[in-house]
Parts: C-alpha cells; sequence; structure tokens
C-alpha cells in the first residue's frame, strides 16, 4: 500500500464518503450500473457452463468463453467511445440491443445444436457490445467531484464495487448453473438491459460531442498511453498469482485451498481501498502510483519463498493491500490527463489493458510453474516493478 508520507488523516474518514455519496445524482447513476456489473461478472463462467453442458468439453466451453473475453477487451473502447460522443441516452439502447442478441444468440444456437461456427459469432456480438457501466460511472464521479481528495473517494468505492461484483458474480452464476445450464445467460441479460436501461433514462454529466476529434481519442495523449501500457501490468499481476496460487496449492496436495488463498488477496485489496479512500492525500495521483507499483511488485516477490500453502496465504495479503490503492491512483492519474469528454473511453482502455494482462499473465505463468511450481509469482512481481519504473522515468512527460 502506497506510504504513508506526505498525507493529511482526515478528522473523519467517514466524511469523505460522506461527501462523494452526497454529490447530487451519482448515487442513483451508481446504483443503476450494480445490475449491470453483476451480470458482466456473470457472463463467462455462464458461458462456459452452459457450453459444458452441451458438448462435455471444457476445451471448447473455454474457447467460447475466450472469445467472448477478447472481444470485451476489443469493444469495451469503442462503446466508451458512443458514450463519450452521442452521451449515455443515445449510445446504451443499440449496445444493450447487441448485448441481448448476442447471449440469446448463444443460447439459441447451443441448445438446438446449431453449427458451432455461429456459437463464436454469437460470443463474439456479445463481447464487443459489454456496456461499460464502470466507465460511465466513473465519468459522472470525475464530472460531479468537487476536488481530487472527494473524487479518490469515489474512486475506492468504484474498485470496491468491482472486487465485490468479480467475487459475488462467479458465485452466483455457478448456483444458476446447478438450475439449468441456459439460466445464468438468460440472468445475464435481464440484469445488463435493466440496469443499462436506467442508465440511459438517467442520461449523462457530459455533454455529447460535436465533430470526430482526434481518431485515436484518449490514445492521442502521451501520458496517457504510458499509463495504458502500465496498467498491463496489473492484468498481469491477477493472471499470475490466479495461475500461481492454483499451481502452489495443487503441488502440496490441497487443491482447493486456492480459491480460498486468492480470496485472501481479494479482500486485503478491498480493504485498503477503502482505507485509501478514506484520506486526503497531498501526494499526486502520479506519485502514488509509482510507489504503489514498487510496493505490488515487493509483495508479489516474497511470494515465490512461501514454503507452505499456509504462509502463502499469509504473505499474498501484502500484493493485495497495494492493489486497490494502485488501481485508484491511476484512474485519479487518467482522470487528470484526458479532457472531460475522453474520460468514458480513457478508462474503457484501462479495463482493456488490464484484460489483455490478464490473459498475458494467466499464459505466462502458466508456462513458468512448469519449470517450477512458485515461478509463477516472478512475473507479477517483475510487471509491477516494470510498470513503476516506468512511470518513475516518464513522469516529466507525463506532467507535460
Amino acid at each position: 500500500m502506497p506510504a504513508r508520507t506526505g498525507r493529511r488523516p482526515a478528522p473523519d474518514a467517514l466524511l469523505r464518503y460522506r461527501a462523494a455519496l452526497r454529490l447530487p445524482g451519482a448515487v442513483a447513476y451508481y446504483l443503476t450500473s450494480l445490475p449491470i456489473r453483476l451480470g458482466v461478472a456473470m457472463l463467462n463462467l455462464g458461458v462456459l457452463v452452459l457450453v459444458h453442458a452441451a458438448t462435455g468439453s471444457y476445451a471448447v466451453a473455454g474457447t467460447v468463453g475466450g472469445v467472448a473475453a477478447l472481444a470485451g477487451a476489443a469493444g469495451g473502447p469503442l462503446t466508451a467511445r458512443l458514450a463519450d460522443r452521442y452521451g449515455p441516452r443515445r449510445a446504451l439502447p443499440p449496445v444493450l440491443a447487441a448485448y441481448a442478441a448476442g447471449v440469446l444468440g448463444l443460447v439459441a444456437a447451443v441448445t438446438t445444436h446449431a453449427p458451432t461456427a455461429l456459437w463464436y459469432v454469437s460470443a463474439l456480438v456479445a463481447g464487443l457490445a459489454v456496456p461499460q457501466a464502470g466507465s460511465l460511472t466513473r465519468a459522472r464521479w470525475a464530472a460531479l467531484a468537487p476536488d481530487r481528495a472527494v473524487l479518490g473517494t469515489a474512486f475506492a468505492i468504484e474498485s470496491l464495487t468491482d472486487d465485490l461484483a468479480y467475487v459475488v458474480g462467479p458465485v452466483l452464476a455457478t448456483l444458476l448453473g446447478t438450475v439449468a445450464p441456459v439460466v445464468c445467460p438468460l440472468a445475464t441479460v435481464a440484469l445488463v438491459v435493466a440496469g443499462g436501461v436506467g442508465m440511459a433514462a438517467r442520461g449523462g454529466t457530459a455533454r455529447a460531442r460535436r465533430g470526430r476529434g482526434p481518431t485515436a481519442g484518449p490514445l492521442a495523449v502521451p501520458g496517457f498511453r504510458i499509463v495504458a501500457v502500465a496498467y498491463v501490468a496489473t492484468g498481469l499481476v491477477f493472471g499470475g498469482l490466479q495461475v500461481g496460487v492454483v499451481a502452489a496449492a495443487g503441488a502440496a496436495g490441497r487443491s482447493g485451498v486456492a480459491g480460498p488463498v486468492y480470496g485472501v488477496f481479494g479482500v486485503a485489496s478491498m480493504l485498503a481501498g477503502l482505507a485509501y479512500g478514506a484520506v486526503r492525500w497531498r501526494a499526486g495521483p502520479l506519485r502514488r502510483a509509482v510507489v504503489g507499483f514498487a510496493a505490488l511488485a515487493s509483495g508479489c516477490a516474497l511470494l515465490p519463498a512461501a514454503p507452505s500453502v499456509g504462509v502463502l496465504a499469509g504473505l499474498i495479503v501484502l500484493p493485495g493491500l497495494a492493489v486497490a490503492p494502485t488501481l485508484i491512483a491511476g484512474t485519479a492519474l487518467a482522470t487528470d490527463l484526458t479532457p472531460r469528454h475522453l474520460r468514458t473511453e480513457a478508462y474503457a482502455w484501462l479495463g482493456a489493458a488490464g484484460a489483455v494482462g490478464v490473459a498475458a499473465g494467466a499464459a505466462g505463468a502458466g508456462r513458468l510453474v512448469e519449470t517450477a511450481v512458485n515461478a509463477g509469482f516472478l512475473l507479477p512481481a517483475g510487471a509491477a516493478a516494470c510498470a513503476a519504473l516506468l512511470l518513475a522515468a516518464a513522469r516529466h512527460r507525463i506532467r507535460r
């Protein structure tokens, strides 16, 4: 977690959260995003259960789910750009329609044993049309927050929400899958459409863009490109740690504890995010991001030395405490670097960078654990260290 040096304690930590939650219209908009986040967090596992039930093959199910996940990473910035350009009220309805068509088309194709090519096409459409609820709400907070302190607290709420969605979503998807394989995909459609309609009805805080503007959007900002590259490291950390924990637990003959051990990492992140949001930080977001990545690298570097799964569960708290503060600082830095009318797309690019990192981290750590069980943890440590060095070395360019 970022060092305490240079911070000013709040007289009442709850006051910061109260100030964020009292921003006019922010909470209502945030609440409408919750069904979307939960539905999206259920999608990949729901697709896996659906396709496996029809084929008996995890390879096919994983490939179909992978298409949806990669399409989501690619389509996120595109749907976010539509929201920036035309406003959520106009941009969300066609996105919601495409998402529903993709998921329902996949359900129909799988249950009727249609040609497999239709499964992949439907998964591609669904992934490309995933609504960027988190990006939209972050843009709303950024437009309404009166200062950096309140905005940092709002981003802490966002970080906590994302963590909870990806803890609760898979659990709920598993439970629905036991009822019938089609129930979870259908539930994701209901949740995403319901939340999307609510967000569209409330519109957006930023005016729709007029004219085309830079083709690259926020990627036209050199400093933002650097932050987006650094954000790939966050995905490498998540993907690498997941594989590393599973490999370590399996080698110890305790595969069943892999989930709880990784859960410790998630809980530590959530608690650190809550604490982070209660502090008024004097250091700027760039410095906080550098310190956060350095702390994340240091925590991950200790994991290869864990002699047992129990010790690993204790040590994984350390990188867990660094994750949420690092992500929040990075989001605040991206906010400073991009104009208001490009922020939804900017946040979506950060999410896409993280998604690419997760895929690469899982693949890279998978190869490393074949050489030594705990070697998979070296990838997250190295990735976080590289991100810290990148941001530190480019600090003058970012500030310009």
